[in-house]
């Protein structure tokens, strides 16, 4: 720590707690500490402390609002004043507000994103550009998160808590990498506490006392001079030495073969077609039949499907194969045979009388397949999910003016869905509402001007469906906003829109859609969170970060949503799609006049296409009551991300 002596600091919600601790800690080791908070008084008396016993450090008592960026920036600019600039950032300052996501309170999820999200980002900011204006190549920005940043604990007061520490996350790690892109060796580390005993239950449970102080005795807690331990020791790591991530109560982790299974059979990107493959495998293996499957195979250059049918009796083989389809959109396992060649052996008699299983028989493929196994004679059992239980139902789909949105709406309308479709800009709801009547389409879409940034829209458009269609059966969160706003440099306004927009909108909706299940006894709703790949891995492109922020909480929110809805003892289910890149106009609206840009990102690779999404939300839509289908990731073949 001897480098860091005479250098400067800077740690946000210092008053108390691990805040506290860590300012004292680093004024210990000789270095001049800004603390800020709202409770200055708190900072003061610790300042005094410090001064009693001659710590060879200085800390300087710092009152500021993180929830107003005007205070944020004062501050930065008084430190260069006074300082000439941050050496070394902490952002400690968090909060953790009891508002649930069936029923919490707009406000208090707003004001944990201000603090545990924006005024973090803003700090980061503010302090590289100190760093970089008098050519720091060694500080170093440490976030303090939690493991709640990892993990979501089943405790409904925490789970929006927990989706603004995923946040964190992710921001951690888009600041990782956009300090590699600057070619600069500032460093950039998370550090996840699990329960350390400080105030923050108190101030959770205010109302509760006693069951914050049972919190704390419930285990042997973290104190908060561990994690002002851990800061230390990330500090005191050679200049050449990046320390990552770093989690004081975190236990070893066994690694699970099953789970490395479990990926690749999803390969199939059907849930549940490697259980019926299996047991057709043995119903076939009692009755010496080989095996029956579906595997992806090469036909001039395109891709089609071919059922095969292996008589191990006689070593014999019949190939049926089905129309060609596009290459992008996910491909089988190949297949085991023995005995001749597959494409010598084409005695079709050898079929007749036997029984064939075909799963997704009502349309398309399934169907054509069904048809040409019947015209040789085979009995066929087909199957094929229950669309017709969402007949007649009523849908909200935001952000339905374009792309993905306008799919979603257009397939649940052919399944004769009645459709709240909602944007700010509703002709081209209007315009496709029209053209599904002229379709003949079963049922409805109904365009809904709303603004999901302003609360009372949100509010008033659900008044509305009460009134006009009783309430809403299923609700799916598909608006959301990308802007190339860089950690490093982008601007808090931007930063704002996307929260308000991809996260604080998103949970209106889903409060308000359930609350509009609860009150009419609908159990067997959906809610359906049309999240991003970004939302589980943080790709290496600057303008994208605080977007992956943002679908890092969406992953959590869901998580939380479906523990929520256990604990009511409801049939509603929650489910997260994950798409990866679709050909939309998201890219164009990213990157606004650079369309170059744009164009470039969509030709690199055959990209799925919005209606993949939308026959994802149909599957979704119409598994049996029962289950619960809780994450689909769908990418395209040829990418690598």
């Amino acid at each position: 720590m001897d480098r860091w002596k005479g250098r400067v600091a800077v740690v946000t919600g210092a008053s108390v707690g691990i805040g506290a601790a860590i300012a004292k800690s680093l004024v210990q080791h000789g270095m001049k500490v800004v603390g800020c908070a709202r409770n200055v008084e708190q900072i003061e008396k610790l300042a005094a402390e410090c001064v009693r016993s001659e710590f060879s450090g200085t800390l300087f008592p710092y009152k500021c609002d993180l929830t107003v960026e005007d205070d944020m920036l004062s501050m930065f600019s008084w430190i260069k004043g006074q300082h000439q600039g941050v050496d070394v950032c902490i952002n400690n300052a968090g909060l953790a507000l009891p508002e649930l996501l069936l029923s919490g309170k707009t406000s208090g999820w707003k004001t944990m994103m201000d603090v545990n999200v924006i005024a973090l980002s803003v700090c980061t900011r503010e302090a590289y550009q100190s760093m970089k204006e008098r050519n720091i190549d060694d500080g170093h920005i440490i976030n303090i998160n939690s493991m709640s940043g990892h993990r979501v604990v089943n405790n409904a007061v925490t789970h929006f808590y927990t989706a603004s520490k995923f946040a964190v996350t992710a921001l951690t790690e888009g600041l990782r990498q956009e300090l590699r892109e600057a070619k600069t060796h500032i460093r950039a580390t998370c550090i996840s506490p699990g329960l350390v005993e400080t105030e923050f239950a108190y101030r959770l449970f205010s109302e509760e006392q006693e069951k914050a102080a049972a919190t704390y005795k419930s285990i042997k807690c973290l104190q908060a001079d561990d994690i002002a331990d851990a800061v230390v020791y990330v500090l005191s790591a050679p200049p050449h030495v990046q320390r990552t991530t770093y989690c004081p109560c975190s236990p070893g982790s066994k690694f699970d073969i099953k789970v490395l299974m479990c990926a690749l059979i999803m390969l199939v990107n059907v849930i549940g077609l490697s259980v019926r493959t299996c047991e057709a495998y043995r119903s076939m293996k009692e009755r010496n039949i080989f095996i029956l499957l579906l595997c992806h195979a090469p036909n001039n250059s395109m891709s089609c499907y071919v059922l095969l049918c292996v008589d191990n009796a006689s070593s014999t083989m019949l190939i049926y194969t089905s129309i060609p389809l596009p290459n992008h959109c996910g491909r089988y396992v190949g297949f085991e045979a023995r005995g001749q060649n597959p494409h010598t052996c084409h005695s079709k008699s050898r079929m007749i009388k036997r029984v064939a299983l075909v799963t997704g028989a009502s349309v398309g493929i399934g169907a054509a397949i069904t048809k040409s196994l019947v015209q040789h004679g085979i009995k066929v059992v087909s199957c094929a999910r229950n669309v017709k239980q969402i007949e007649g139902r009523v849908a909200l789909v935001t952000g339905a003016s374009v792309g993905i949105g306008a799919a979603i709406a257009k397939s649940l309308v052919q399944h004769g869905m009645k459709v709240v479709g909602c944007a700010r800009n509703v002709k081209p709801i209007e315009t496709l509402a029209a053209e599904y009547v002229s379709s003949g389409f079963s049922g409805t879409l109904i365009p809904y001007k709303c603004d999901l940034t302003v609360e009372e829209e949100i509010l008033s458009m659900f008044t509305w469906i009460k009134g006009q269609h009783k309430g809403v059966d299923v609700c799916i969160n598909n608006a959301g906003l990308a802007l190339p706003e860089p950690l490093l440099s982008g601007k808090t306004s931007g930063w704002k829109n996307m929260m308000d927009l991809n996260v604080l909108a998103l949970s209106v909706c889903t409060r308000e859609a359930y609350q509009s299940m609860k009150e009419r006894k609908v159990d067997d709703g959906q809610i359906i969170n049309i999240n991003s790949i970004c939302g589980h891995r943080v790709i290496n492109h600057p303008d994208a970060h605080f977007y992956a922020g943002s679908k890092y909480a969406v992953t959590a929110l869901t998580e939380g949503l479906r523990q929520e809805l256990r604990e009511a003892k409801t049939h509603i289910r929650a489910t997260c799609i994950s798409p990866g890149l679709v050909k939309t106009d998201f890219a164009y609206r990213l990157y606004g006049e650079k369309t170059e840009i744009a164009d470039a990102v969509y030709k690199r690779i055959k990209c799925l296409q919005a209606d993949d999404i939308a026959n994802s939300v149909v599957y979704v839509l119409s598994a049996p009551p029962h289950v619960q289908i809780g994450d689909i990731e769908i990418t395209p073949v040829e990418d690598s991300l």
